[in-house]
């Protein structure tokens, strides 16, 4: 039942409403509007027509549930655990630019760093020296621009492998992966004049964008797909079982 309920819960909610209107409408009519007389000249003409609108619609529904619904849901459900490695992926490099100002490393959840504002950032950026070499992710780069080249295309293909699947994904999820491209091009984009800048202090906002961009991908993708991570573990295990069986 709770399954069920789930399936039917992440339909539009302006389908379940018309669905909850129609299915109380066709019960209005049969149960006590049949026994009442008519109001006007054509009423019963015209409540047999909405009637019949009405059992159109339900039966519309049914068949879009059954056909398209669960099919999109199961889909979700498989491919949940993939999409939720990617934005991962994109979330710790949002954080780890950020804590890569500071010198420092993730060394636990990424909820535990929350996004210093746009004022704190310029700070940070204040200190950094672009053309100085530094580790991001525990991987060596020459210096800052050569960091946000290889962000930018890390970003674009994560991105890119998740528009391969973008039949299961969320439309808003869809929009934040639009924005997110946006700002990595922003954040890659320089002049050669920015050689020879002393500090970020002109991608300080180019580097908050981004980072934020990842956060709110990240909430998105918690907010929207929550409700089929239980039944993603349930498929993991049960795939984990058939490939014990397999071996054996």
């Amino acid at each position: 039942m709770k399954y069920m309920y789930r399936r039917f819960i992440t339909v539009n909610r302006w389908l379940r409403i018309l669905l909850f209107i129609s299915i109380i409408s066709v019960l209005v009519i049969d149960l006590y509007l049949v026994h009442k007389p008519e109001l006007f000249k054509n009423a019963a003409q015209l409540g047999t027509l909405y009637r019949n609108l009405c059992f159109a619609y339900i039966t519309s529904f049914l068949f879009f549930f059954w056909n398209v619904h669960l099919q999109s849901y199961n889909a979700k459900v498989k491919s949940y655990q993939y999409v939720d490695n990617k934005v991962y992926n994109l979330r710790k490099m949002g954080v780890a630019l950020v804590l890569s100002l500071e010198g420092k490393k993730i060394d636990t959840s990424l909820s535990k760093y929350p996004l210093p504002d746009v004022s704190e950032m310029f700070d940070l950026c204040y200190e950094v020296d672009p053309n100085q070499p530094l580790k991001f992710n525990y991987r060596p780069f020459q210096n800052w621009f050569e960091l946000f080249d290889f962000i930018n295309q890390e970003t674009r293909r994560i991105v890119n492998e998740l528009l391969i699947i973008k039949d299961v994904l969320d439309a808003e999820l869809m929009t934040e992966l639009i924005n997110l491209t946006e700002y990595v091009d922003s954040l890659n984009r320089y002049h050669d004049s920015d050689v020879e800048c002393k500090d970020l202090a002109e991608r300080a906002v180019a580097i908050w964008d981004y980072a934020h961009a990842c956060s709110v991908l990240s909430s998105k993708f918690e907010e929207k797909y929550i409700i089929y991570r239980d039944e993603s573990w349930k498929y993991k295990q049960e795939d984990a079982i058939k490939y014990k069986r397999a071996q054996h």
